[in-house]
């Protein structure tokens, strides 16, 4: 499995938890709807810094 692949599952499952969270909120499961926005924000906050650090490591990496 690649990086990319990885990457891309990483965010088809914050994708997931974002669409559980917004129907369990429609259909009033406030809790359970709550806890998998939760997981999404965490996915998401984590997705940012692995992005920020490879960002920064890709651009070390070609300078020398």
């Amino acid at each position: 499995m690649t990086i990319y692949t990885k990457g891309k599952l990483f965010i088809t499952w914050a994708v997931i938890f974002l669409v559980t969270a917004v129907v369990l909120a429609l259909l009033g499961f406030t809790g359970v709807g709550a806890h998998a926005a939760w997981i999404f924000n965490t996915l998401v906050i984590v997705f940012l810094i692995l992005f920020g650090l490879f960002l920064l490591i890709g651009s070390r990496s070609k300078r020398t």
